[in-house]
């Protein structure tokens, strides 16, 4: 059924084409964005608790936001 497609694996593969699941977390760009988000927003609730001032606080959310994903950088 894969021929009928147009998705088989007939296809040469180059040498450097890394083929299967990732072997570690951390090799997984997705999770390691969230951890980065995860890590600047809870930076902005401790400075926050520590009465920093307000701008502090609004760019580490800022940056928890804008932190770059996979998917927002060009190819």
């Amino acid at each position: 059924m894969s021929d009928a497609c147009g998705c088989g694996d007939d296809e040469p593969r180059a040498a450097d084409e890394v083929d299967g699941e990732p072997e570690r977390l951390r090799q997984i760009k997705e999770l390691r964005f969230a951890a980065l988000s995860g890590v600047l927003l809870a930076a902005a609730v401790i400075a926050g608790f520590l009465d920093a001032a307000e701008p502090v606080v609004l760019a580490l959310e800022a940056a928890a936001l804008l932190a770059p994903t996979p998917s927002s950088r060009p190819p």
